[in-house]
């Protein structure tokens, strides 16, 4: 089977069940088995696959076509312009979240050695990440906290081949941080993108949307409660942050679902919140000043 061949039955394979992305699709798991770039496989096309690659290439279609995520399938994805490993027991990094950095970014010349960044439930590292690779030169502190022992230790693969300056902490949200205060400055970031999908994501999602979120972490989905519950864990948090350390200053990046901005505003009524759209237009991130 040759270069052509396999993208033409692979692009076949896929038509039906992944309409918008077949062809993408294709050439990328076809890149990936092959070792190579989508720009050789398509100025390649005579080539002849090894007996190596083509079962492992009819494999890969075959996943795509119960709907695997294909940053799965490859071991990585793209965020802010760094690539990622990322595996099943991280979510996926989406290109709405680039909103929380790009926020934090435009902000930057109030960041300084004096400065702390938190990432909660940080996962695949890829913001704090990210914020690192763009503000090392201001010296702030990093870092990121979750709950999950196995998500961390993705984190800090990832840290490592960006080659960047992470502390990595266990625990729930805030938790670490309020066992070890002596650990943070009085200027204070957080970001957080927690699990923000309800009880009933599953049927209130649009197929082929929420298709492949069946293969990502369910405990980085969803609260099982309103999608605002490790919020409202959150405010109450900093409230007991800020009773040891009153002197402080938070300003928190929140990436919240459509239809949840009032109520993430009613969580910190007490607060100054900032709401801005994403891309397409919709309430995605409350910026909240303490």
């Amino acid at each position: 089977m040759t270069i052509k061949q396999a993208l033409d039955w692979g692009q076949q394979q896929l038509l039906t069940k992944q309409p918008t992305s077949y062809q993408l699709d294709a050439e990328l798991l076809l890149a990936h088995c092959l070792n190579q770039t989508r720009v050789f496989i398509l100025s390649h096309s005579e080539i002849e696959l090894s007996e190596e690659q083509q079962p492992d290439y009819e494999r890969l279609i075959n996943l795509r076509q119960e709907h695997w995520p294909v940053a799965y399938l490859l071991g990585q994805q793209e965020f802010y312009g760094l690539n990622f490993t990322v595996n099943q027991e991280v979510l996926i990094p989406r290109p709405e979240t680039e909103l929380i950095v790009d926020s934090i970014l435009a902000t930057k010349e109030k960041i300084d050695s004096q400065t702390t960044i938190i990432d909660i439930g940080t996962g695949s590292g890829c913001i704090i990440i990210a914020l690192a690779k763009h503000l090392a030169n201001l010296t702030p502190h990093f870092i990121g906290t979750d709950i999950s022992q196995t998500a961390l230790a993705v984190a800090e693969t990832n840290t490592q081949t960006h080659q960047q300056n992470i502390k990595f902490l266990a625990g729930s949200l805030l938790e670490p941080i309020l066992q070890q205060p002596e650990l943070i400055t009085n200027d204070l970031i957080i970001t957080a993108n927690l699990p923000y999908l309800d009880k009933d994501w599953e049927t209130s999602l649009q197929f082929p949307d929420s298709a492949g979120l069946q293969y990502e972490p369910t405990v980085a989905l969803t609260d099982q409660a309103d999608g605002l519950k490790y919020y409202r864990q959150l405010a109450e948090q900093i409230q007991d942050l800020l009773i040891l350390r009153p002197e402080m200053t938070i300003k928190l990046y929140c990436e919240f679902n459509e239809g949840q901005s009032l109520g993430l505003q009613a969580i910190f009524a007490q607060q100054t919140v900032t709401i801005v759209k994403d891309l397409a237009g919709l309430d995605r991130l409350a910026i909240i000043q303490y």
